[in-house]
């Protein structure tokens, strides 16, 4: 090989991998604007979606994590958790902060599982419950997961 051509070949390289990285990032972000407008209840200001500090911490871990994955699916979760990092959202800070770490944590089969024991089953003395706790039921609702009818199969 001409090591010229090689160096060439290395800088294309390089140069459509900064291209990709930067539409993927691009793309998350968007998803992030998306899921905001949808938790949004008409109060929400631009100024204290920037000014929370949770938020940016939330975006810039969330960031890094969708970066690493190629699952599309996490990304979208990633996107629906970080639009409920700041104040505004309907979760304690603590919530949000357990929250945000599993998000990144789980993958499709925990997400999956959670939604299997989400539905409700009888006792044999004929009381109905439901199998997953509400702590799990409050994480699927941070990350504005559909209901657990609504969700596909799992594909591993």
């Amino acid at each position: 090989m001409v090591p010229l051509i090689g160096s060439v070949a290395a800088e294309a390289i390089a140069h459509a991998m900064d291209a990709r990285q930067m539409q993927r990032q691009h793309d998350f972000n968007v998803a992030v604007a998306q899921a905001l407008a949808r938790v949004d209840d008409g109060t929400l200001k631009l100024d204290d979606i920037v000014r929370s500090d949770d938020f940016i911490a939330g975006v810039t871990r969330a960031q890094r994590i969708a970066a690493e994955t190629a699952s599309e699916r996490k990304r979208v979760r990633l996107a629906n958790a970080v639009a409920n990092e700041g104040s505004w959202a309907p979760f304690s800070r603590s919530e949000r902060e357990q929250f945000s770490r599993l998000v990144g944590e789980f993958g499709e089969l925990h997400i999956w599982l959670l939604h299997y024991f989400e539905t409700t089953t009888m006792s044999p003395d004929g009381i109905f419950s439901p199998r997953t706790s509400t702590k799990g039921t409050r994480f699927l609702a941070f990350l504005n997961e559909p209901n657990h009818i609504s969700v596909d199969p799992l594909v591993l």
